[in-house]
């Protein structure tokens, strides 16, 4: 299931203890290989901070790759792959 997301740039106050790619991985429980951007195969270099819109002010962090992080629209990404950033 894919997501309708917006990418945030800016940080949160809240700054975790670890990385976010090892809080991405921590939480999720998986490793941290590729974009979730739908129709991107490419490798994720980066943590970005998302929101999902019309949804709440909720953030969230989701892996991508430079291009896709780069891109100022919605973007689709895996559901499975947005972690709530607190």
């Amino acid at each position: 299931m894919y997501t309708a997301v917006r990418i945030r740039g800016e940080a949160l106050d809240y700054q975790p203890k670890i990385s976010l790619k090892s809080l991405w991985e921590v939480q999720s429980g998986r490793n941290f290989e590729m974009c979730a951007r739908f129709g991107c195969d490419g490798k994720a270099t980066l943590v970005s901070y998302v929101q999902v819109p019309n949804k709440n002010r909720d953030r969230y962090i989701v892996p991508l790759c430079e291009s896709c992080n780069a891109k100022d629209m919605e973007l689709f990404v895996n559901a499975y792959d947005l972690i709530k950033a607190k």
